[in-house]
């Protein structure tokens, strides 16, 4: 019986490798956050005080979230070949090769990727788009809820009543707002919330999903997780990569 012979190959960069590991601390605090400020009350956790600072902390956390994958698209530019907008934005070869990939993983013989593998490709791409979706309607939040920028200022001035300092204005409904205006501004608020709530769910079930491939794939050393810790990823020396071509 001959034994496989593995080479280490390096695949995913610095950059990219601490992308992955703040987006992972920030996506589990955000989380944390937000399902503790939709349950606060059977939390333990009461007042307008409480709920503001729960707020302030999710918003701070969420700019960290979107400064992280602002700097991850421009690496998608910068980045080694694996880092990149081709790397794992699925061609049509990559779409057609999802399900025999699938099949092949099934059946116990995937073959080996130096990069992202198909099914992975098309994850990846869902995560971002869910990700950027998450940016966007939390950023609407903090500018209509708390008045953060890059909206806040903009909120602030339409909601402001005519003599006041739209940047005196603090969050809550206080007399220094156009009761109408507010309630305006309060809506929309609550429409892109439940986008929000809904793309929060959508982001914990593509990451379980995520998870759940990455411990299948593990069965076979892949070397997934170390390679996103060490950059490096081992490989059957005697089975070509399926991506050789594009490395």
């Amino acid at each position: 019986m001959s034994v496989k012979q593995y080479e280490s190959v390096k695949v995913w960069d610095t950059p990219t490798r601490l992308f992955h590991w703040i987006n992972v601390v920030c996506v589990l605090l955000l989380v944390f956050l937000g399902f503790t400020l939709m349950y606060m009350q059977e939390l333990g956790f009461s007042g307008w005080e409480s709920k503001l600072a729960l707020k302030q902390y999710h918003a701070a956390i969420g700019y960290v979230f979107v400064t992280n994958l602002l700097v991850r698209f421009a690496w998608a530019f910068l980045g080694n070949a694996h880092a990149r907008w081709r790397a794992f934005l699925p061609s049509r070869d990559a779409l057609r090769n999802v399900l025999p990939y699938i099949r092949d993983l099934v059946a116990g013989r995937p073959r080996q990727y130096v990069g992202h593998t198909p099914a992975g490709q098309v994850a990846i791409t869902l995560l971002f788009a869910v990700m950027t979706m998450q940016a966007l309607t939390g950023m609407v939040r903090a500018g209509t809820d708390l008045y953060y920028p890059p909206f806040g200022g903009l909120i602030a001035g339409y909601v402001a009543k005519p003599g006041v300092d739209p940047a005196t204005l603090k969050p809550g409904k206080v007399p220094e707002a156009d009761p109408e205006k507010y309630e305006r501004v309060k809506a929309m608020r609550g429409q892109f919330g439940v986008i929000h709530v809904l793309g929060a769910y959508l982001l914990i079930f593509l990451a379980v999903v995520h998870i759940i491939a990455v411990v299948i794939t593990e069965r076979y050393k892949s070397g997934i997780v170390s390679a996103m810790i060490s950059g490096r990823k081992m490989l059957d020396a005697g089975q070509p990569p399926a991506d050789a071509d594009k490395t």
